[in-house]
């Protein structure tokens, strides 16, 4: 399960200039589990992923009558 707060957390340090990989290593460093981390940062990944569009399905030529 994820842990909610921790990648919300994640999240926004992201927004503030921190690398995936200086996260990770800070969070190892303080003592959070590595699944716990990997689970966190996938959770909000995957949503950014179903959010990205593809510019040729945006401007997919159609035909006109």
């Amino acid at each position: 399960m994820v842990n909610k707060e921790l990648a919300d957390w994640i999240k926004s340090e992201e927004a503030q200039g921190y690398s995936e990989k200086q996260l990770r290593a800070y969070l190892l460093k303080k003592g959070h589990d590595s699944k716990d981390i990997e689970d966190a940062i996938l959770s909000f990944s995957k949503n950014v992923a179903t959010t990205r569009f593809s510019l040729q399905e945006v401007f997919k030529p159609t035909i006109q009558k």
